[in-house]
């Protein structure tokens, strides 16, 4: 949808619609209290634990994917 419900994350931002897209897909869930912080430097932990959910949402597609075909 391009807009994520994270009160820090402006519709105009560049980074929108990828963090929309991340909350929506569960890859990224924010703070407990409603912000994002997107220019708050990711630690590690964070880092890894996008790239693991990004890739296990990638990966359904792809199985759902081949066996429709």
């Amino acid at each position: 949808s391009g807009k994520s419900d994270f009160n820090d994350v402006l519709s105009s931002k560049y980074y929108a619609s990828a963090v929309a897209w991340g909350a929506e897909n569960g890859v990224v869930a924010g703070y407990a209290d409603g912000t994002f912080r997107p220019d708050k430097t990711c630690t590690r932990a964070e880092g890894v634990s996008f790239i693991y959910r990004a890739v296990m949402h990638t990966k359904g597609d792809r199985e759902d994917n081949l066996l429709q075909k």
